[in-house]
């Protein structure tokens, strides 16, 4: 069952979960761990588990010797919903404003 979030996230949580969209929609959700930290898999465990997304390590056989995509990620619709809203957001904030 996922756990609604009842407060809002840290910039780094946005961080990880535009990271994580941007791997799921241009490549398959495979993730490359190179560009996680201690705290991104943390932060990975607690959503896997509350059902948020999942997360998970591909197995052997699935890597190959040159691929360094050794995770992947799936967003439930509610982990959609909320990184369409941080996407958006970011989108407005960038806009160019006419003078």
């Amino acid at each position: 069952m996922v756990q609604i979030r009842k407060k809002r996230m840290t910039k780094d949580q946005k961080s990880l979960l535009l990271y994580w969209e941007t791997r799921a929609v241009d490549h398959a959700g495979l993730v490359l761990p190179d560009h996680m930290n201690e705290d991104d898999f943390d932060q990975a465990c607690q959503w896997n588990d509350s059902g948020f997304l999942t997360f998970r390590r591909r197995r052997i056989v699935e890597i190959s010797e040159a691929s360094k995509e050794t995770h992947w990620v799936r967003f439930s619709s509610y982990a959609w919903t909320d990184v369409h809203r941080l996407r958006r957001e970011r989108g407005i904030r960038n806009e160019c404003k006419d003078d």
